[in-house]
């Protein structure tokens, strides 16, 4: 039998997504991020393992969940990821990514993934195909730029997700719309974007060059991926390139000497995004994988577990 790739599982479980979305708001009801994850992971278990560590009745919005990218050479990359759904309350879509009592979602999610060393990121849910015809077809005429038609289900690294919050919930949900990756693309190696720029490119170590100027595979693409969305906006800020490197802690990270330049973002973005990649898993993903229950120790916190197998 073939094993689907990695890309087209998670292109099955986006159209379940879809077909969900579109049938609740069809009748006339509301749709949950929860929901929406279930139906996306119960599509995708040829290639992805996925357990909730909390019952039904406990899960809330604004939920951490772990995932880590495994590829074929035990490479692996890490976030911590909040579920968000954009709403559209009128002729616009909005996406609030504070939330939560004192709207702090947002800063205890980038906390949380710095304990943890993990990229943090929020996963994004776009409503019903009737609303992106609508507004695609309207503002994107020809060849849509955003990857409008893939994108019901995408993500967003939260340092671009913070910058996006301070211009309010509806340009926070038109810069994503533009911003965010659609999922099944990190698991395809094949969209490549091409070579990242960014103002250290000549500074770093030949090995992290050569993972932002070549096509990559596995965990190391979804890292250059995720990366490339902070170098652009990090190009865009008026703000000095610091020239500094920074030593990560020792451990089974891949990179180790890192930029320590935060532009205009509120941690540095070096490694926020490269302290997630890792040569080998954590201890707790072989017992995640062998058990499918929460692996001792690990933050109560943590709402569930995604691993993603290349």
């Amino acid at each position: 039998m073939t094993v689907p790739s990695l890309a087209s599982v998670l292109r099955e479980g986006r159209i379940a997504v879809e077909r969900h979305i579109d049938a609740i708001e069809g009748s006339g009801g509301n749709w949950q991020e929860e929901t929406a994850s279930e139906i996306l992971w119960a599509n995708t278990s040829l290639s992805v393992r996925f357990a909730s560590f909390t019952r039904n009745q406990e899960s809330k919005v604004g939920a951490d969940w772990l995932w880590w990218w495994l590829d074929a050479i035990d490479e692996c990359f890490g976030m911590l990821v909040q579920a968000k759904r954009y709403f559209k309350p009128s002729n616009r879509w909005t996406l609030d990514f504070k939330g939560g009592p004192g709207g702090n979602q947002l800063a205890q999610l980038m906390r949380s993934a710095r304990e943890l060393e993990v990229c943090p990121q929020y996963v994004l849910y776009r409503g019903s195909r009737a609303d992106l015809a609508a507004i695609c077809g309207k503002q994107h005429p020809g060849d849509c730029p955003f990857n409008c038609e893939v994108s019901t289900v995408s993500v967003l690294p939260a340092l671009e997700a913070e910058q996006f919050s301070w211009n309010g919930i509806r340009s926070a949900a038109d810069l994503a719309l533009q911003t965010a990756i659609p999922l099944e693309y990190l698991g395809d190696s094949t969209t490549d974007g091409g070579a990242v720029y960014d103002f250290h490119l000549y500074g770093i170590s030949e090995e992290l060059r050569a993972l932002l100027s070549e096509p990559q595979r596995g965990a190391r693409h979804v890292a250059k991926e995720v990366f490339r969305i902070l170098a652009e906006a990090r190009t865009r800020s008026f703000s000095e390139a610091a020239p500094t490197l920074r030593l990560a802690p020792a451990g089974e990270q891949i990179f180790t000497e890192l930029p320590d330049d935060r532009g205009h973002f509120s941690d540095e973005y070096y490694s926020n995004v490269f302290r997630g990649l890792r040569r080998t898993p954590p201890p707790y993903v072989s017992e995640f994988l062998q058990t499918g229950v929460r692996p001792p120790g690990l933050p109560e916190s943590i709402a569930g577990m995604v691993v993603l197998t290349f």
